[in-house]
């Protein structure tokens, strides 16, 4: 961050998410750039199986630019704003066949992509030492169009085609809901934690390509962070839905001034991905609770250590329980 200016970057090279914004008083100017390029084919999972004919290579590049809002709200600190934002999106779909790609499934055409968001942003949440949220409450949305220049019918033949009159333009809703607070009659030293997100996608317009994304990864905490819906214990993006519903509740408890354990539970309803034996894509409805515990710690060289344990009933794998170790370190510069 800079006096005029800030800028964001998520980086893991074939996938990444970059944000500049130039500040004008309380006018801004922001610019994106997305892209999620895997080399090689992306298979789905059922029962904690590849679905090897499912496999496809594809991808997406999209640049955005737009006016925006943003005003300083309490407690005034580094993450405390409110942000409205207007953006105009361009962007590039591609879709090629892989050695293992059924011979009875149609892929969509390569096409250039646009479209608009609307994104609204409010965080009034005040962090402790280690950055977590403390106290307060943080809400925001997305609400994406995005329309496909050129496209056809895709699927599965014969009797699951998805049709370009239903999935050529869409329109998918996202938004969330955190809030942390103490606990009556406890110290301090101890809080709990609420946060819900939900997404939505009208009804046929949804398919394999544009679907909501769910992954794992750190426990959102940081501004920019706090739309990204995470269940703990999957990959980053690994599971595609329609529409979901989660909430999580957490208990915290500061055991010294630089370390937390906490204990989290995660429950999901949704639309997810899913492929049949005979290669049939759809959405069918899932749901999934997850157990968490963990420890966030203060670390060597201005760092912190986060280490957790998480059990999941049968959401990841698509129909089996397992879990899973995080570990995660972060280094300040």
């Amino acid at each position: 961050m800079w006096e005029e200016s800030r800028a964001r970057a998520v980086i893991s090279i074939f996938i990444n998410d970059l944000e500049y914004v130039r500040s004008f008083g309380n006018l801004e100017v922001v610019t994106r750039f997305d892209n999620n390029t895997i080399p090689g084919g992306q298979k789905e999972v059922v029962n904690n199986k590849e679905i090897k004919s499912s496999d496809v290579e594809w991808g997406t590049v999209v640049g955005s630019l737009g006016p925006g809002l943003r005003y300083t709200v309490a407690p005034f600190q580094v993450d405390n704003d409110l942000r409205l934002q207007l953006l105009g999106k361009i962007g590039y779909f591609y879709a090629a066949r892989t050695n293992d790609t059924g011979p009875n499934l149609v892929l969509p055409p390569n096409t250039l992509l646009y479209g608009v968001k609307l994104r609204g942003r409010y965080d009034g949440m005040r962090r402790n030492l280690l950055d977590l949220p403390h106290t307060g409450m943080a809400a925001g949305f997305d609400l994406d169009y995005m329309y496909r220049d050129k496209w056809a019918n895709f699927g599965t033949i014969p009797d699951a085609i998805f049709t370009s009159a239903d999935t050529r333009s869409y329109l998918q809703f996202n938004g969330y809901f955190i809030g942390v607070g103490g606990i009556p009659g406890l110290s301090e030293k101890n809080r709990i934690l609420f946060s819900f997100h939900g997404g939505i996608t009208p009804d046929k317009s949804a398919d394999r390509y544009n679907a909501i994304t769910i992954g794992g990864g750190p426990l959102p905490g940081e501004s920019d962070d706090l739309c990204r819906p995470d269940y703990p214990g999957t990959m980053f993006n690994q599971v595609l839905v329609s529409d979901y519903a989660l909430a999580a509740l957490q208990y915290r408890r500061e055991i010294a001034p630089f370390l937390y354990l906490h204990l989290r539970e995660t429950l999901i309803w949704a639309d997810r991905a899913a492929v049949t034996d005979t290669n049939k894509f759809l959405f069918k409805s899932s749901t999934g609770a997850a157990t968490t515990i963990g420890l966030d710690t203060g670390f060597f060289w201005d760092s912190t250590l986060y280490l957790g344990y998480s059990w999941d009933s049968s959401f990841i794998r698509n129909g089996k329980p397992g879990s899973a170790l995080i570990l995660t370190w972060s280094k300040s510069f």
